[in-house]
């Protein structure tokens, strides 16, 4: 689709950021910082582009489509999965009205009650053909929200604001820049306007609409993935986003997957301990009572040889005893 300018009716509904809400490196994040993507490219991660309006039906809901684009993406980063979320669930769960709605309130819906449900359980497809049709069953089906609250137990979503409103321009930039290496970064813009190059906005404009920074040339524009033709915007650099939020998105391990990885630390400590030098007089730190220690270095290939080697010295009688 060719650039163009485009005249977006108001979806985004400014958020209040309050001592609660989580800002990225202040005291109160507990947001881990894992570098997925050093160049900041998440372009490659798209699991595929999305309208918010389809059928002649305008969702209003940008918020919902854009939190979910962050999160798949971080998905097939990590996992290689290919999922695609049911925005209309979101949307309706989360309380998306005509005016739209805040991306706070949208991710922490996600976060507290609602999770992520698959879209063939909720699809926006061609048979939904009025804003009645989409914002509805509401409530929610219990069976969708059980299958939400599956997702909940099975992954740890979390989310924190990028930078403050009134922060200056090249603090943003900065901020921006850096939290693109652990997520695509949802912000707020204008919608849209295009001078020929790059979409851009003028100082009285009010943000209206939330998108997604998918990639940057720093220094030069920011390109984002968008639930418009054209799905992928260049951005001038001096662009100046009122809002953005990062995430944190990782499947929760299975029991048997925990106690695995208990397995092999184990093995790592009972390594160090049996390979000690005599002279460092370390004592073990291991509880030898429990018995998930004492079956693990019974079976340890250490023990095993420990006790060949004894076996052969009292075999020729360098060793007495049992």
């Amino acid at each position: 689709m060719e650039h163009k300018t485009i005249r977006i009716k108001g979806d985004f509904i400014e958020p209040v950021i309050t001592v609660d809400n989580y800002v990225y490196d202040s005291l109160g994040s507990s947001v881990p910082k894992i570098v997925l993507v050093p160049n900041r490219d998440w372009k490659s991660y798209n699991t595929g582009f999305e309208d918010q309006k389809k059928n002649a039906v305008e969702t209003m809901g940008c918020t919902g489509f854009n939190t979910h684009d962050s999160i798949q993406r971080i998905g097939k980063l990590r996992y290689g999965t290919d999922d695609n979320y049911s925005d209309r669930y979101l949307n309706i769960g989360a309380g998306t009205t005509r005016s739209g709605n805040s991306p706070h309130k949208v991710a922490e819906a996600i976060r507290q009650y609602l999770g992520c449900i698959p879209e063939e359980k909720l699809p926006f497809d061609e048979t939904i053909t009025s804003w009645a049709k989409y914002y509805s069953p509401k409530p929610l089906p219990q069976e969708l929200m059980n299958i939400g609250t599956k997702w909940r137990n099975e992954h740890e979503f979390l989310h924190e604001w990028v930078f403050l409103p009134n922060q200056s321009l090249r603090e943003k930039q900065d901020r921006i820049w850096e939290a693109l290496k652990y997520s695509p970064v949802s912000t707020s813009v204008y919608g849209w306007r295009w001078n020929g190059q790059f979409y851009y906005k003028n100082t009285s404009d009010t943000d209206n609409h939330w998108t997604v920074i998918v990639n940057g040339v720093y220094g030069k524009y920011w390109e984002v993935d968008d639930t418009y033709e054209p799905y992928i915007k260049k951005l001038k650099w001096d662009y100046d986003f009122s809002y953005g939020k990062k995430y944190h998105y990782k499947k929760l391990l299975e029991e048997s997957e925990k106690k695995n990885m208990d397995y092999t630390t184990l093995d790592k400590i009972y390594q160090k301990i049996l390979c000690r030098e005599p002279d460092e007089g370390a004592s073990s730190y291991l509880n030898y009572d429990e018995p998930f220690v004492e079956e693990q270095l019974l079976k340890s290939k250490e023990r095993q040889s420990i006790e060949s080697l004894i076996g052969f010295f009292r075999k020729f009688g360098f060793l007495k005893g049992k």
